[in-house]
């Protein structure tokens, strides 16, 4: 577990032990694949795919479940990302990510099964780009986006992405 996760878990989850901790990390791994499943099902479904808003939060719910009242839920602070320096910014306003939320899942539905592999590629930036820009949720938003990338992709069956087992960048 890196050290930036243990950070946000005593922040989240407060008066527990370094064992508890462990043993919370390990349950989102394993709802990591629960919810890649899930996804998956849905993906290769015949039915339509849910709101892209009630996908997030659900996606979210299933990854994400051991934070309890944090898990689906949009934050309610405001978040600063990326650490110090230049790269740092301030996510959207926490009163307005509902709002927000509904902008980009208007500005970009689902693709549509027929699309080309550019289309595909063109959709994932016009979704990522202001996804974690808005970055809704408290912790797990690059979890949650790998997976709406990964239900678009699988749904069009244009392209597959494959994640390392562990795709969080590493404090040197």
């Amino acid at each position: 577990m890196c050290r930036q996760f243990d950070d946000r878990l005593v922040a989240l989850l407060p008066h527990r032990g370094l064992a508890d901790y462990r043993t919370i990390s390990e349950r989102i791994s394993l709802d990591a694949v629960e919810a890649a499943r899930w996804a998956h099902e849905l993906a290769d479904g015949s039915s339509e795919l849910p709101p892209l808003v009630h996908f997030l939060r659900d996606a979210h719910g299933i990854l994400m479940r051991e934070l309890g009242a944090c898990a689906r839920a949009f934050r309610v602070e405001p978040v600063r990302v990326g650490g110090e320096g230049a790269h740092a910014f301030v996510g959207a306003p926490f009163e307005s990510l509902h709002a927000e939320m509904l902008k980009l899942a208007e500005r970009c539905p689902w693709p549509a099964p027929d699309v080309t592999r550019a289309e595909l590629v063109s959709w994932a930036a016009r979704f990522l780009v202001p996804y974690f820009r808005i970055h809704p949720f408290i912790d797990g938003n690059g979890r949650t986006a790998r997976l709406v990338l990964e239900v678009a992709a699988r749904r069009t069956r244009r392209m597959r992405f494959e994640w390392p087992q562990n795709a969080r960048r590493r404090r040197s």
